[in-house]
């Protein structure tokens, strides 16, 4: 076969494949508790702001739009400090193929003794850029597809405005 993977499986196995996956984990772990952390919080002083005064809401549900826009805030602080790991996780990825598995501290500690900190955070810009908007998509249909889903099955305890 031709191709950079097709090199990969008749020279090195297709365990390189996984080459990069603790560094992907090591970065998505903390970005989900960080990002669904802010998600959250930000979503209850939304619904806190909304329903001032016109009592509470037993559980704050946001329109598509106000949860996608709270989605892309949440993302981008979240992406941030995981930066680091994806810098790691992407160097990981692009070694030789012949080069041995390197370890994830192994490739942050040559990272950083080539540029500091510095170059742990290469492509923080480009990476808040893309981690944004794709998690606002997503909070953006889940939202949608759950009113939806909501008006189908009709409301058991009465209507309740989205903020």
């Amino acid at each position: 076969g031709g191709g950079s993977n097709a090199f990969t499986l008749d020279h090195v196995g297709p365990l390189r494949l996984w080459r990069g996956t603790s560094a992907s984990i090591a970065r998505d772990v903390p970005f989900s508790c960080l990002y669904w952390a802010l998600f959250e919080r930000l979503k209850a002083c939304i619904a806190a702001r909304h329903y001032a005064g016109h009592g509470t809401a037993p559980k704050p549900s946001l329109r598509p739009d106000t949860s996608m826009v709270v989605a892309a805030a949440a993302a981008a602080v979240a992406a941030v400090p995981t930066t680091p790991m994806d810098v790691i996780k992407t160097r990981m990825q692009v070694l030789d193929a012949a080069a041995p598995t390197t370890s994830v501290s192994s490739v942050g500690h040559g990272l950083y003794r080539s540029g500091g900190v510095r170059n742990l955070f290469l492509g923080v810009l480009p990476r808040v850029s893309k981690v944004a908007p794709s998690c606002a998509i997503v909070m953006g249909v889940y939202e949608t597809c759950k009113a939806q889903c909501e008006r189908w099955r009709g409301r058991e305890h009465g209507v309740r405005d989205a903020v």
